[in-house]
């Protein structure tokens, strides 16, 4: 009898402690951490050779896929070239600024003199996938595209 109630009494703290965690939001799975890039999609597709390619991650050189971001939740947003650069007059980091709008959907940031807001697709601790579209000639004329981001923490 009395491993029945002890048994119960954890029990009932378990489910107790459990309804109080506190779920994390949008900005606390973002901040705090260097994200990667590991794929980026593009729409309308470039052409490459004669060939259609949506996957625009793999038509960048070596020096762009190393590119670290990271978000502080005091608005502070860090570029960081990585451990390569495309140019070496380039520098190493540029701060910046970022802002969610009130529902945490879309994250909008300010760095190097442009800003550029991404709808964030899906966001955990482990994973951000966002959407933002951009004015580009990729020898085509100026075209609207869509690039969608997956990254990762580093």
């Amino acid at each position: 009898m009395k491993a029945i109630k002890l048994f119960a009494l954890f029990l009932a703290l378990a489910v107790v402690f459990g309804a109080c965690k506190k779920e994390q939001t949008k900005t606390q799975k973002l901040c705090g951490k260097y994200w990667i890039s590991t794929a980026i999609t593009i729409d309308p597709p470039i052409i490459v050779n004669g060939t259609p390619v949506t996957d625009f991650f793999s038509q960048l050189d070596q020096c762009w896929k190393d590119d670290l971001q990271k978000f502080d939740e005091n608005g502070v947003y860090t570029f960081d070239e990585g451990a390569s650069k495309c140019s070496v007059n380039d520098p190493q980091t540029v701060l910046g600024t970022w802002s969610f709008n009130s529902g945490e959907t879309i994250a909008t940031v300010s760095w190097g003199g442009a800003t550029r807001s991404y709808t964030i697709l899906e966001l955990s601790a482990s994973k951000l996938v966002a959407k933002y579209t951009s004015l580009a000639d990729y020898g085509s004329g100026a075209l609207n595209y869509t690039y969608t981001v997956t990254q990762v923490p580093h």
